[in-house]
């Protein structure tokens, strides 16, 4: 039409061709806000639900999953238990080789709890030197310490952090849906008491404690 029409002709050519040219622009823009829309709801979405430091799951995220856990087990009655980890003597990390060691630590465990975790497993921080662990399908208490024990384990190797070499130790505290409370609240709250009761004693489930954070440097 353009090459061999008339004036009127070419005009007509060039203006369709314009307008499927500007349809085209308005696509492809439309699609870029899309696309750029869903990657800012997705980062808005991450950065509330994901611990900044270490990356893991965040209270919010872990109470998600628990409420998730729980509805799980009242509809199809599938069991699950949570272990609490605390770091011991992390304070005297933080006060002796400052707080960018302490938080280089709180990282590199995070790695080690996050490699120990079966792929069914959600690990997350809770705060602090505080980590939480849902287990689902666990529905007994020697499975349960079974995990924790090997979560433990996974700290046994020293780490090299700003020049330092430091092994962590951590104590924890296990409870089961059912046989330990019903809810997160009193899941939690056994949970808590187990790993006080743990640190108290000095003793894992299965090993006695070693050194909590050991220097040496």
């Amino acid at each position: 039409m353009i090459l061999v029409g008339g004036f009127d002709d070419m005009i007509m050519g060039w203006s369709m061709i314009t307008i499927a040219l500007l349809m085209i622009r308005f696509i492809i823009d439309s699609y870029n806000q899309i696309i750029s829309g869903l990657i800012m709801r997705h980062t808005i979405w991450k950065q509330a639900h994901s611990d900044p430091l270490t990356g893991l799951a965040n209270r919010r995220a872990m109470m998600n999953h628990l409420l998730l856990a729980e509805q799980s087990f009242a509809s199809s009655g599938n069991g699950f238990a949570v272990a609490l980890i605390d770091l011991n003597h992390f304070k005297q990390v933080n006060d002796n080789l400052g707080h960018d060691v302490g938080d280089h630590l709180l990282v590199e465990v995070a790695r080690r709890l996050k490699r120990c975790c079966a792929a069914e497993e959600i690990v997350g921080r809770l705060g602090g030197d505080e980590f939480l662990i849902l287990m689902p399908d666990v529905n007994v208490h020697d499975q349960a310490l079974a995990r924790a024990s090997a979560f433990l384990a996974g700290f046994a190797t020293p780490a090299e952090i700003e020049g330092h070499i430091l092994t962590p130790s951590a104590s924890v505290g296990i409870a089961v849906q059912s046989l330990d409370g019903n809810g997160t609240e009193q899941l939690l709250k056994a949970a808590d008491g187990a790993l006080y009761e743990m640190k108290r004693s000095g003793k894992s489930p299965r090993n006695p404690a070693k050194p909590v954070l050991r220097n040496i440097a």
